[in-house]
């Protein structure tokens, strides 16, 4: 467990999002959502500098920007949004009680209100024991489903492991029963579509009843999910929930993760949480790429090639998404064959490093016209110089530092994670302090405002450590943001 103060303080409350009055972030997410207001994908890819220079071995990140814009190739009325089908895992523990339960109830209530014909939703609560409250529901059945949220009270401890395994189980059968009456055409309501298959895992405490290791939780969701295209997101509610645990799961079985501050905020993550699936274009797509001429590929940071050389997995494509991950190329150009000072006479001499595609599957294919998709496909070249000007630091892409700047902070923040986690709280503030630093080092280079949120968040909790020491919510506040930077799909996590 983590180590905290014991020692009592004034401690600030938790500001919560606010986001619908916040002047600065409205205008971020305003300039952010601006670059999408097209149909289809775009792909970039975009070395950290165009040129590089003869006779020397170098490593040049290459930045692939996947940008995801509105839906296409399909009838107006499929355009509203993906269909679902979610099961929610609701923690009904004692500690849930009162308006932490409330918050809860009025977010199920609120997905309850967006359901269409073609969605289905279940219902699971835990505690000390599990149970279902309702299965395989859909539109038809608001007023029961309605009903049911109302009866649910709070009691006993946390067994999220029963109640996790409860919520796939059901999931599982109910995408059968789907999936059978889709083929027989039995089904005259729902259209014989993919679904978004999803887990909403809700927990506000430390698992303390059935089984509680962390190893075998996630050795078992792992079992659970096996063959499967369920996702799980998970919702950490208040300071007391286990943040590794809760990260971990969602993490793994490709979903999201929510840091719940306040239970004014249930009800905004829950709906962002539910954006995330119903926005999605494509649940994944294959990302192949080769070295050409003198350049290989030396490492794709976060992402394990060892099984599928030469080929990355790309998850949760969503309108008004940007997918960001770099290619790290180690080129050895060949030197001059003698040096001389008419050497040094630069000719421009373009040579292409990388191929590279993108495909989607046949099922991911349904709410994208390929027609609509830009740069699915090609080559990216740099020019092989004598010039060292042309290599030096002030041509550096402006996109590129600024996602590397970014990387870089998450991995100090791995850091902060650790010294929080021991009790180093002047280490901590120390190193976020550094963190700010380099956010504040490429506010002007970012176009999309990632740093200055993510400076205003990191500043935020050094005021809250410097005040209050080391708190719970001081080290859950670090973890989230740590997770925010490390993802692939900082929009959606920043600015939805």
């Amino acid at each position: 467990m983590f180590a905290t103060n014991s020692t009592p303080s004034a401690v600030p409350p938790p500001q919560g999002l606010n986001r619908a009055n916040d002047e600065v972030f409205q205008k971020l997410k305003a300039n952010y959502l601006s670059e999408f207001n097209f149909k289809g994908i775009r792909v970039s890819a975009t070395p950290l500098i165009p040129s590089v220079l003869r006779g020397q071995q170098t490593e040049l990140p290459v930045l692939f920007q996947i940008s995801v814009g509105q839906r296409s190739g399909a009838d107006e009325k499929d355009l509203v949004r993906t269909p679902f089908n979610i099961c929610l895992v609701l923690d009904t523990s004692g500690s849930m009680s009162g308006s932490r339960l409330d918050g809860c109830k009025t977010a199920i209530n609120a997905i309850i209100g967006q359901l269409t014909p073609y969605d289905t939703l279940s219902l699971v609560t835990y505690s000390t024991t599990y149970e279902t409250v309702f299965v395989d529901c859909n539109q038809s059945h608001s007023s029961h489903m309605l009903e049911s949220v109302e009866k649910i009270k709070t009691t006993g401890s946390t067994n999220l492991h029963g109640g996790l395994e409860l919520g796939v189980e059901t999931l599982k059968r109910s995408i059968s029963k789907d999936e059978a009456a889709q083929q027989k055409g039995m089904d005259k309501n729902k259209k014989a579509t993919r679904k978004a298959n999803r887990v909403f895992l809700f927990s506000d405490g430390l698992v303390n009843v059935g089984i509680t290791s962390a190893d075998a939780i996630m050795a078992n969701v792992e079992s659970w999910l096996k063959n499967t295209d369920i996702q799980i997101s998970t919702f950490g509610i208040g300071d007391g929930y286990d943040e590794k645990l809760m990260t971990a799961i969602a993490k793994h079985a490709n979903g999201d993760s929510f840091f719940i501050e306040t239970v004014e905020d249930i009800e905004d993550l829950v709906a962002k949480g539910l954006r995330g699936v119903s926005n999605m274009v494509s649940p994944l797509a294959t990302l192949t790429l080769r070295g050409l001429g003198d350049a290989v590929i030396k490492d794709i940071p976060g992402h394990d090639l060892t099984d599928t050389p030469g080929q990355v997995t790309v998850r949760n494509l969503r309108s008004n998404g940007l997918i960001q991950l770099v290619v790290n190329l180690d080129i050895r150009v060949p030197g001059l064959d003698e040096f001389s000072v008419h050497d040094m006479d630069d000719v421009v001499d373009s040579r292409n490093i990388l191929g590279y595609s993108i495909s989607l599957g046949e099922d991911e294919q349904t709410f994208v016209d390929l027609a609509d998709c830009v740069g699915m496909k090609g080559t990216l070249a740099v020019n092989y110089t004598v010039d060292s000007s042309l290599v030096a630091k002030d041509k550096q892409h402006d996109d590129v530092v600024t996602y590397l700047t970014i990387k870089n902070a998450s991995k100090i923040d791995k850091e902060v994670v650790e010294h929080l986690a021991n009790n180093r709280t002047a280490e901590a503030i120390a190193a976020k302090k550094k963190v700010i630093a380099m956010f504040e080092g490429i506010e002007s280079k970012d176009r999309r405002g990632f740093a200055q949120r993510l400076k205003g968040q990191a500043e935020r909790l050094v005021q809250n450590l410097e005040a209050s020491g080391n708190t719970r919510y001081a080290q859950q506040m670090c973890h989230q943001q740590q997770q925010e930077e490390s993802d692939d799909d900082m929009g959606f996590g920043l600015f939805d």
